[in-house]
């Protein structure tokens, strides 16, 4: 993927994971998600396709999980992932790790937190 529609694609992910407010939490498992089974998507689970983003429902694990093989995923996400640089998959990390501290950053409210830290990452891009 170029750098262009990189850049496009993670502003749309920050500004839906904005939009929604509140992290893809799972409470059962106490684990963050792409995409929750009430439909809320994490800042990587955003970014994908419906297509993608719905044959991850339930899944956790980050998106080097997906290429490693560490976290089995349908064909199709392997596929989506496989279309980014390295770079930008450390991006995607990065942004997953923000979105992902619900349980680690204290009494900073976690979308003050998240704006914080993505918008951020975002300006480097």
């Amino acid at each position: 993927m170029n750098n262009q529609e990189f850049k496009e694609l993670v502003r749309l992910g920050i500004d839906e994971t904005i939009k929604q407010g509140v992290p893809a939490y799972c409470t059962v498992n106490n684990n963050c998600m792409y995409i929750t089974e009430d439909g809320l998507s994490c800042v990587v689970g955003n970014m994908m396709p419906e297509t993608i983003k719905n044959s991850l429902v339930g899944y956790e694990g980050g998106v080097k999980d997906i290429i490693t093989g560490e976290l089995y995923a349908p064909k199709v996400a392997k596929e989506w992932v496989g279309l980014f640089t390295e770079d930008q998959i450390e991006i995607l990390s990065n942004l997953q790790e923000y979105h992902d501290a619900v349980n680690d950053i204290g009494n900073v409210p976690w979308l003050e937190y998240f704006t914080k830290k993505a918008n951020e990452l975002y300006e480097t891009l």
